[in-house]
């Protein structure tokens, strides 16, 4: 939440649109919660739990496609 506060204020003070920047900081890194929801997917299907560097991996490699900065 406070870099979403931070991102307006910024705004606020540069007379850039606050409210669009408070959006753009609230979904600043929305493609890792959609990675991180499909791979947990991945491995409840599959009974299979990958190690947390392999899922750190993938969860970088996929955030750009899925909308992440």
């Amino acid at each position: 939440m406070a870099r979403r506060l931070v991102a307006k204020e910024i705004a606020r003070k540069r007379r850039k649109h606050a409210e669009s920047a408070f959006l753009a900081a609230l979904m600043h890194r929305t493609g890792a919660a959609l990675a991180l929801k499909i791979l947990s997917h991945f491995e409840a299907t599959q009974r299979t739990v990958m190690d947390a560097r392999t899922f750190a991996d993938l969860v970088a490699e996929f955030e750009p496609a899925f909308g992440g900065c």
